[in-house]
């Protein structure tokens, strides 16, 4: 009767250890689905942000490459939209690249203290004139305690 007893407590444990394994496992799962959820999602608002401003490019240089040579001022015109349009581009891409070097760990945050009030004055004075162009009034209001906190300025900027 004792190695009937031994072998129930055997197939218990190795019950219980199949029934832990399998919690483990269906957490693994259930992590590994939300990881390509946000893979999915991500890689859908990337290709927007790419698709969108590439195609405006592509677009505006057709329109130039049709245009007579009558047309310079429109031609001028244009060719600030696709500049504006790649800059957003490439403002996108070196996002996403930093994105992806941190995420591989060859790029390292560099956290330090910094003066809120004096970077947003320096980024709004950086945006300022394009604002103006498009006739957009640009404000801005910091709480006064709130100055101060660590990040890595550059990758904020």
């Amino acid at each position: 009767m004792n190695a009937s007893n031994d072998i129930k407590k055997e197939a218990e444990q190795l019950r219980a250890e199949n029934r832990k394994l399998l919690e483990r496992l269906e957490k693994l799962n259930q992590k590994l689905l939300e990881s390509e959820a946000f893979k999915s999602h991500f890689l859908s608002n990337v290709t927007n942000e790419i698709v969108n401003p590439f195609s405006s490019v592509i677009g505006l240089s057709e329109q130039i490459m049709n245009l007579g040579k009558e047309n310079c001022s429109q031609a001028a015109e244009l060719a600030t939209l696709i500049y504006e349009e790649a800059s957003s581009l490439d403002f996108q891409l070196r996002n996403i690249f930093m994105a992806a070097r941190l995420e591989a760990g060859e790029e390292i945050p560099e956290p330090s203290k910094i003066n809120l009030k004096e970077l947003v004055g320096q980024l709004t004075e950086k945006i300022r004139h394009a604002a103006a162009k498009k006739q957009l009034r640009l404000s801005v209001d910091i709480d006064r305690e709130c100055t101060e906190f660590v990040t890595d300025r550059n990758k904020l900027q």
